[in-house]
């Protein structure tokens, strides 16, 4: 796993490199794109009590992806590598590993995190992909799928 989280955060620098060359330093707010993701996923699943719904999975599934790539960009800090940061989110699932949790609390528990502490938590990440149904082979063929469109 530790690989694949190599490639994809390598894939993520070279996408954000197109958008800025010096995207590292610019500082954007991607703890604020990540928790506007979490609202568009929570559409998607539905959370209105007062009518029925239900969860479009494909999308909720696009939509944990594209988390996905707002968290990678988190990870970055200017003196990290690629390989380092993927080490770096072992050690912190390791520290503190994901909790079950039903998919709208675990969307909710990513995007408070990034709100409050404007900070990724992988832990968190990782509760909302178990609840998506998604295993990490999954989020790796998909993101590289989306990310090579």
């Amino acid at each position: 796993m530790q690989q694949q989280l190599t490639t994809m955060l390598e894939m993520q620098d070279r996408m954000n490199r197109k958008v800025h060359p010096d995207w590292i330093n610019q500082h954007f707010a991607w703890y604020r794109a990540l928790w506007i993701e979490c609202g568009e996923l929570i559409e998607h699943y539905g959370y209105k009590w007062w009518k029925h719904q239900e969860p479009a999975w494909d999308h909720v599934r696009l939509e944990v992806v594209d988390i996905w790539h707002f968290g990678m960009s988190m990870c970055f800090d200017g003196g990290n590598t690629p390989a380092q940061s993927a080490a770096r989110l072992m050690q912190d699932l390791q520290a503190d590993p994901p909790q079950p949790m039903e998919l709208r609390e675990a969307v909710e528990a990513l995007a408070g995190q990034a709100l409050v502490h404007r900070h990724f938590s992988v832990s968190r990440f990782w509760s909302l992909l178990e609840a998506a149904g998604m295993s990490p082979d999954e989020l790796f063929a998909a993101y590289v799928g989306k990310n090579v469109l």
